[in-house]
């Protein structure tokens, strides 16, 4: 999978949210290679979480890595303001140091006081190189004075292992050819970038001694420079270029030293224009022991001058001061009262508005009271009809009503019919069977009556009565001829 280098893009109207664009990927061996925009749609890699981590830890334009991050779901393809990658602050990590150190195409700054002036910001507290006339310099870093840039060489201990206020200069074509310069896309724009400080010193540079003039002093002070020599007196300039010469004559072997070489010139300089030098005489005046003593004894000696001298340059700058003031002071009376005017003017349109909005009020009340009048008509009227359609239907509900409930006795008044003919047809089917019952005891009967026992039973049935019922048995034996 290797790494992804990319730089901030923009955070999100949630400070924990936002995206970064992809600017090259670093595969496991080191190699780097160019990505496409094809390979992250819609704007670089979104990132889900953390996103004020990245904000802080990174400055804009800088590199930094993504060592993980995954593909989102397809709502991308319909949806362009969605990334396809998604990746959190927490795999973020800076570059290894002295690693991708930017290159940039620019004039070389002044080498006596390392000024350089651009149309354009350079990248602050980073180390970066120059790419000039065919040759990439540096390491540099840079500060910002209002308008004007400022170039030091970098003081800190790199791989190259240059001396202190020196630089390397490096052949450009040395560099594309060895793979160590690399070019990459960067918000539509090319950069140049060195691979590593540590792969650079393999290769084969020249080191170049890029001290600023005031460093330079300094140098030769705290080298003993002018060390025994008497007070400066007032021609400080002369003065050192005598210590020159005679710090030439004890070192001879210093004869052919770039940096002495340079220090001549920038005395001469200074004697020629003092507005070029002065700033560095003065540094070599404020921060030399021997410099220190001479002001001390400059100023013991010449105190009362400089004192008068001082109160005359007080009460100058003081008229000044004061007439300036009292200019201000007139302008912002002039001011004071236009406003004054304006206030004016603003209350008395605020009072005319303030009238104006009374009436309106109170029209509006009034057409309000109104309104609400004829809206209570409307609403009575309105709750009248509906009283007298829900009267009408109430009427015509009854109506049916009662031809439901004449039509619900006629169905009782059926069911009572069925419930007799029910009844009926029990007892009919009970009489039915008193008649099968009865036909069945006549067969009885008759059949009983045509038997020739029929006397024999019928006296025997006589005789048994009388003696129930306490008879004489005469009329018994009576009833027997008889039936004989």
């Amino acid at each position: 999978m290797g790494r992804l280098l990319v730089v901030k893009d923009s955070s999100n109207f949630n400070p924990d949210l936002g995206s970064v664009i992809p600017v090259a990927l670093e595969h496991e061996d080191g190699s780097f290679r160019n990505v496409e925009i094809s390979e992250f749609p819609n704007s670089g890699i979104f990132i889900s979480k953390e996103y004020m981590k990245i904000d802080e830890l990174f400055k804009d334009d800088e590199l930094f890595i993504i060592k993980e991050w995954h593909e989102t779901d397809n709502e991308w393809q319909e949806d362009k303001r969605k990334q396809k990658y998604y990746s959190k602050g927490e795999w973020a990590e800076r570059l290894e140091h002295n690693a991708l150190i930017p290159v940039i195409k620019m004039p070389m700054p002044d080498i006596d006081t390392g000024k350089v002036s651009l149309g354009y910001d350079l990248p602050r507290n980073i180390l970066f190189f120059i790419e000039n006339e065919g040759s990439v310099n540096g390491p540099f870093l840079a500060t910002k004075d209002e308008d004007d840039w400022f170039l030091t060489p970098s003081t800190g201990l790199t791989p190259l292992n240059l001396p202190t206020d020196h630089i390397a200069k490096f052949d450009k074509s040395t560099l594309e050819h060895s793979g160590e310069l690399l070019r990459f896309e960067v918000r539509g724009g090319p950069r140049s970038f060195i691979t590593s400080l540590k792969k650079l010193e393999k290769l084969e540079f020249d080191k170049l001694d890029y001290i600023s003039a005031s460093r330079l002093i300094k140098y030769y002070a705290k080298s003993g420079f002018g060390k025994g020599n008497p007070t400066l007196g007032k021609n400080e300039a002369t003065k050192l270029t005598q210590i020159i010469d005679s710090y030439k004559k004890k070192n001879k072997a210093m004869d052919n030293d770039q940096r002495l070489k340079r220090l001549e010139l920038v005395l001469a300089d200074f004697l020629d224009d003092e507005g070029y030098g002065k700033g560095i005489i003065e540094e070599f005046l404020l921060d030399n022991i021997e410099g220190k003593k001479y002001l001390d004894s400059y100023f013991e000696k010449n105190k009362d001058i400089l004192i008068k001298e001082k109160i005359q340059e007080i009460d100058e700058q003081t008229i000044e001061k004061k007439e300036k003031i009292q200019r201000e002071i007139n302008d912002m009376s002039r001011i004071a009262d236009q406003k004054r005017k304006e206030l004016e003017t603003i209350d008395q349109d605020v009072e005319r508005a303030r009238t104006e909005a009374e009436l309106e009020l109170k029209r509006i009340q009034e057409q309000s009271a109104e309104q609400a009048h004829q809206s209570l008509l409307e609403k009575q009227t309105l709750l009248t009809n509906t009283n007298t359609e829900l009267e009408q239907k109430i009427k015509e509900n009854q109506k049916t009503l009662e031809e439901i409930l004449e039509k619900n006795q006629d169905l009782k008044h059926v069911t009572s019919l069925k419930e007799e003919i029910q009844f009926q047809q029990r007892t009919n089917q009970d009489r039915q069977k008193e008649i099968i019952d009865l036909e069945r005891t006549l067969e009885s009967q008759k059949t009983l009556i045509a038997s020739p026992q029929l006397g024999e039973k019928l006296t025997e049935l006589k005789t048994l009565i009388q003696m129930l019922n306490g008879k004489p048995d005469y009329e018994t034996k009576q009833t027997q001829r008889l039936c004989t």
